[in-house]
């Protein structure tokens, strides 16, 4: 079961503890529902498309939920008392926060790629201006990734790398 979202409209001032968001889900390339999120911490909601069939979408999300609860527990980077990391079990609402922050990766990278010269190290991902002068991004080159120089794949899994990092 491949779930992707499109129609994502994210509102950054709205969003307090979780995204403030709109979306259409789709399943295997479907269009299947919609979710949504006021974005003060609470679970999404899910809302049939055509706005009718509350019963479908229960069955739809339903249907998803089980499919995720045979997948493998995600292993998080917060330590348990023992030293060992946290592993929780994937929802479907972690998979759409998942991929809204997939989307707002992709939204801000590319934002930064077209006004700037984006490079990545150990410290963190930082920009310069186009119109910095060339030895300069030479030189940041030389200890730093310049993203783009890179495929929008490679750039954007670098970014993700190397943003949670600052």
């Amino acid at each position: 079961m491949k779930i992707t979202l499109t129609k994502i409209s994210h509102n950054e001032r709205l969003s307090e503890e979780t995204h403030c968001f709109d979306a259409t889900v789709k399943i295997n390339g479907n269009p299947a529902f919609g979710v949504c999120n006021h974005g003060h911490g609470g679970n999404n909601e899910y809302y049939d498309l055509n706005g009718t069939n509350r019963q479908a979408v229960y069955a739809e999300v339903k249907k998803c939920e089980e499919y995720l609860e045979g997948l493998p527990f995600t292993t998080t980077k917060i330590h348990n008392k023992d030293g060992t990391f946290w592993k929780m079990s994937v929802s479907l609402d972690s998979v759409i926060c998942d991929l809204v922050n997939d989307y707002l990766d992709k939204k801000n990278l590319t934002r930064m790629l077209r006004t700037s010269w984006v490079f990545a190290n150990k410290e963190g991902v930082f920009t310069l201006r186009k119109t910095a002068h060339p030895n300069q991004v030479e030189r940041e080159s030389k200890t730093s990734i310049l993203l783009n120089n890179l495929s929008r794949e490679s750039a954007l899994e670098t970014y993700k790398q190397y943003s949670k990092k600052a």
